[in-house]
C-alpha cells in the first residue's frame, strides 16, 4: 500500500540531472563533504563532535572490516 507523501518529489529529469552532475563532477561537492565529516582540530574534545567518513566509523565500530 502507497501513502502519499507531503514533500515534494522532483520530477525524473531534474532528478536524472541531479545525480549526473553529482557523479560527474565531483570536485563541485568534494570539499563541503569533507568538510561536514571531519570535526575540525579541538571539535571532537571540546564540542564532542565525532568523525563521520568510513576511518572514523570503522574507529568508532560502526563498520568491520
Amino acid at each position: 500500500m502507497n501513502s502519499p507523501s507531503n514533500g515534494s518529489h522532483p520530477n525524473e529529469k531534474e532528478a536524472e540531472q541531479f545525480l549526473f552532475d553529482y557523479t560527474r563532477n565531483p570536485e563541485n561537492w568534494l570539499q563541503d563533504r569533507i568538510a561536514e565529516d571531519i570535526p575540525g582540530p579541538g571539535e571532537g574534545a571540546t564540542q564532542g563532535k565525532v568523525r563521520n567518513d568510513m576511518f572514523g566509523k570503522v574507529q568508532r565500530g560502526v563498520l568491520r572490516v
